[in-house]
Parts: structure tokens; C-alpha cells; sequence
């Protein structure tokens, strides 16, 4: 049995099935909000985002 690959868009909708919804959106829980910034990453990379770049911006917000 071969798999096909995902297209951009039923990829997208995968990822947002995925995303945790924050209880109260102005007070997100940590946690929850760091696997959506994750899936959120992961999407950029699929439509081609440079990796070092998403490093570089972690790497500020972490120090923010």
C-alpha cells in the first residue's frame, strides 16, 4: 500500500484540527500555546519558511 503525499491545503487543515483552543484567549496556557506556535511552525515550513529564520525568532521572543 503507498501513501500520497499531502497537498498544501489538506495539510493546513490537519494542522488546524490540531490547534488547542485557549480557554481565555487574553490568558493563553503556556503549553497549549507552544504546541499551536509548533504546528504554526511546522505549517511555515511546509510553504517553504527558512528554519534558521523560525530558530532566530524563537531565540528573540525566548529572550523578550
Amino acid at each position: 500500500m503507498t501513501k500520497s503525499k499531502l497537498t498544501e491545503q489538506e495539510f493546513a487543515e490537519r494542522v488546524t484540527q490540531l490547534l488547542i483552543e485557549s480557554p481565555d484567549p487574553m490568558n493563553p496556557d503556556p503549553q497549549s500555546n507552544g504546541y499551536n506556535w509548533g504546528l504554526a511552525h511546522a505549517k511555515m515550513i511546509f510553504n517553504g519558511a527558512d528554519v534558521d529564520a523560525l530558530k532566530n525568532m524563537r531565540d528573540w521572543l525566548a529572550s523578550k
